[in-house]
C-alpha cells in the first residue's frame, strides 16, 4: 500500500509563492507477510517540476511547524502524528540494535559528550578496540546480540498500520 500525501506548504523568502510538501508513504510487505514502513518527503518548486530538498526531512518539516512557517493542508495533529511516526518506524525493518539496545538509546551514545550528537561522534559508529565507548559489534547484556552486525525486524504496530491506512 502506497499513499501520496500533499500534508501542507512551506511560505519561503525566496519565493512569492509557498511551496507544496508531500509525502510518500508505503507499508510494504517483506517475507513472512512482516510489514515495513517507509515515509519520504518533498518540497516542490513553484512550478511542481522538481523539489527543493527532499528524503528524510520529517525534522525540516517539523522546523517549518515551529518557525510558524508550515500551512497546513492536512488538520495539523495528523501531520504532526505522521511526523511522530516517522521518525520512529520508518525501515522498521532495518534496525541495527536489538530491542534492549534500543530502550537503552545506545544510538544517542556520544563518544565526547561535549560534542554534538553527529555521525563522528556516535559510539554506535565505533567498535570497542577503536574507541573505549564504542559500540558497534558489542554485545547486549541482556540477549547477547552484537549492535550492527545484521539488520533487525521491529514488528508494525497495529495502531500505527491502522493510522497509515486511514489517511
Amino acid at each position: 500500500m502506497k499513499k501520496k500525501l500533499k500534508i501542507g506548504r512551506v511560505k519561503t523568502d525566496q519565493y512569492k509563492r509557498s511551496l507544496l510538501i508531500t509525502c510518500e508513504v508505503e507499508i510494504r510487505e517483506k517475507e513472512d507477510n512482516k510489514k515495513e514502513l517507509s515515509i519520504c518527503g518533498n518540497v516542490w518548486n513553484t512550478k511542481h517540476t522538481d523539489i527543493e530538498t527532499g528524503g528524510q526531512i520529517s525534522d525540516t518539516i517539523a522546523a517549518y511547524i515551529a518557525e510558524g512557517r508550515f500551512i497546513p493542508i492536512m488538520p495539523i495533529d495528523t501531520v504532526k502524528k505522521i511526523l511522530e511516526i516517522w521518525d520512529r518506524w520508518h525501515l522498521n525493518a532495518l534496525r541495527a540494535g536489538c530491542e534492549h539496545q534500543r530502550a537503552e538509546h545506545w544510538e544517542a551514545i556520544k563518544l565526547d559528550d561535549s560534542k554534538p550528537l553527529t555521525m563522528d561522534n556516535m559510539a554506535v559508529w565505533k567498535r570497542p578496540g577503536e574507541n573505549p565507548k564504542g559500540l558497534l559489534t558489542k554485545p547486549c547484556p541482556v540477549c547477547g546480540y552484537k549492535y550492527g552486525t545484521s539488520w533487525l525486524y521491529e514488528p508494525l504496530p497495529e495502531e500505527v498500520i491502522s493510522f497509515i491506512n486511514s489517511l
